[in-house]
């Protein structure tokens, strides 16, 4: 978390996201975030050998995010 807060979900589990916050997200473990009013900046990193786009699966779609 850069700035901002709000809550994470990691699993089944939220937890409260505020400023140098970092979580760690499991291979295939379903995340979303969730803003305050003050929203929030978030930095994602994504590491291992090989990285791509086409593994991203949106499980909901709030705010019209998907172009089909």
């Amino acid at each position: 978390m850069v700035d901002g807060d709000g809550g994470l979900l990691c699993g089944e589990r939220w937890v409260e996201a505020k400023a140098g916050l970092m979580l760690s997200i499991p291979c295939g473990a379903a995340h979303r975030a969730r803003s305050q009013i003050s929203g929030l900046v978030i930095l994602e990193v994504q590491h291992g050998d090989e990285l791509r786009e086409e593994d991203i699966e949106r499980l909901q779609d709030d705010y019209g995010l998907v172009i089909n």
